[in-house]
């Protein structure tokens, strides 16, 4: 009977150190990337991500909660730009334009106040023969501890996919107005 009971307690701990050894080989970085195909040129596709006061038309997080407040800073286009939040519903947190290479990437940095919650936005577009295809991608940190890390990897990345879906279509539907109003005006 004691041979049995030390058989199990060396399976779990076994098992429990298979697993902080198995979390120092998964990723460092949460990654979510989706596209989408939009008919507009890339310029006006970009300007609604480059300039942040733009934000307000299609981003998720702007219309999730009616109340959300912004204060911009400086400036409010290309790199540099940047805005802080406060939402009763979000949280409160400010983002940055890292990185703003004209017509083909925009990397914004975010964090909230809340102590080791933030990541980077990434905005790629890719010029096609009679439209744009904008590649929206999150990288979040994992946290170091083997059970967040594989909370992160198994069940996390749901999550994001109503974040996705509202700003890409609505991002469509903003940019291709946009470029209506443009061939309407001449």
């Amino acid at each position: 009977m004691m041979s049995i009971l030390q058989n199990i307690l060396f399976g779990i701990i076994a098992l429990a150190a298979s697993i902080v050894v198995v979390s120092f080989f998964l990723p460092e970085k949460y990654t979510v990337e989706k596209s989408i195909r939009i008919n507009a040129p890339v310029s006006i596709v970009f300007q609604q991500i480059n300039d942040l006061k733009n934000w307000g038309n299609w981003s998720f997080f702007a219309n999730l909660d009616p109340a959300w407040k912004t204060d911009f800073g400086n400036w409010t286009i290309g790199k540099d730009a940047g805005l802080r939040w406060r939402s009763e519903k979000l949280g409160n947190g400010q983002l940055k334009i890292i990185e703003s290479n004209s017509n083909k990437k925009i990397l914004v940095h975010f964090d909230y106040d809340e102590p080791g919650k933030g990541g980077n936005a990434l905005y790629f577009f890719t010029q096609q023969d009679d439209g744009t295809t904008a590649t929206f991608r999150l990288e979040f940190p994992v946290p170091l501890t083997p059970q967040e890390k594989f909370k992160n990897i198994l069940f996390e990345k749901d999550n994001s996919e109503p974040q996705f879906e509202y700003s890409l279509k609505h991002l469509k539907e903003v940019s291709e107005r946009k470029f209506k109003e443009k061939l309407d005006n001449g």
